[in-house]
């Protein structure tokens, strides 16, 4: 990519996380809506990426500050609880994960 992390193109693509058709309609979210994405290690807000192929139930965050800033990191990433709900935004900030 070349413009580094804290760069709005970097955060345009890491911050998002892929949810199923049916779980966005139940969630009342669109493509591109702000979500709040929460669990015991902590809280994002990121993107929403609906994908058609995706499991419902389940919700894929890739590798990154925002996906590290909810799972726990003693334990694996597959497997961690999350809450979701819609959010006004905006993206946190790079400079506010922990």
């Amino acid at each position: 990519m070349g413009k580094g992390t804290l760069s709005p193109e970097y955060q345009e693509l890491a911050a998002r996380i892929k949810v199923a058709p049916g779980d966005a309609k139940r969630l009342n979210l669109q493509e591109g809506d702000y979500t709040e994405v929460s669990s015991k290690p902590g809280q994002v807000v990121v993107r929403v990426c609906i994908i058609e192929n995706q499991p419902e139930g389940i919700v894929v965050m890739q590798p990154g500050p925002w996906s590290f800033a909810v799972i726990d990191s003693m334990g694996t990433s597959q497997g961690t609880v999350v809450v979701i709900k819609p959010s006004k935004g905006p993206i946190t900030s790079i400079q506010d994960l922990p």
